[in-house]
């Protein structure tokens, strides 16, 4: 397999290449490129509204026709540990991908924060089970933190709790779905299929 090292890495090039195309808040960290780009604020716009809706609307049905249990926290302070829950299981699976590809051998060079957040390592692309390791431990971190914010719940109706099946659910679907083909699970269809053509066609 070639592996083609990201052009913000190559030695001798005397003008700085962006890793992130676009514009934003861009930070440097250790070598690391960090863009926080404006969509960015809409993923916790979104995460806020979603916590609304369950936390104040849902659980609150929930709660009368079910008999679910009061949460610990309710109101504002409901939206606000929703969203930071949310928001960490994001995090978590960005984390995934990259500590994935250290494990591979691959330095980190680039984290973007927006709508579609992503990380960049040393290479251009990957293929056969490389892509599946580095592509499918995003979600499956993100799905260990989701089961971590249920099990330490005090109550299922809990922000923490709600936050952490949201969190779960986005991360099956992220590994699931063969859609859109630059997802983690349509890399890992596309990187199976591929494995699975180069074994039939010997």
């Amino acid at each position: 397999m070639r592996v083609t090292p990201h052009p913000a890495t190559q030695p001798g090039l005397r003008v700085p290449v962006r890793v992130w195309p676009g514009w934003g808040l861009r930070l440097s960290f250790r070598g690391v490129e960090v863009l926080i780009a404006p969509s960015a604020f809409l993923v916790v716009t979104m995460h806020a509204v979603a916590g609304w809706a369950v936390c104040g609307v849902i659980a609150a049905g929930a709660r009368t026709a079910l008999g679910w249990p009061t949460p610990s926290v309710t109101g504002l302070s409901a939206v606000v540990v929703f969203t930071v829950c949310g928001l960490a299981g994001v995090v978590a699976h960005e984390a995934g991908h990259a500590v994935a590809g250290r494990m591979l051998g691959h330095r980190l060079v680039g984290v973007r924060a927006s709508a579609i957040p992503a990380v960049r390592l040393d290479y251009d692309d990957l293929a056969g089970w490389r892509r599946i390791f580095v592509s499918a431990a995003g979600p499956v971190i993100q799905m260990l933190v989701g089961g971590v914010l249920i099990l330490s719940a005090r109550a299922w109706s809990d922000p923490s709790s709600l936050a952490g099946w949201e969190t779960s659910a986005t991360a099956v679907m992220s590994l699931a779905l063969p859609w859109p083909s630059r997802s983690d699970g349509g890399k890992i269809w596309r990187a199976a299929i591929a494995a699975l053509i180069g074994r039939t066609s010997r």
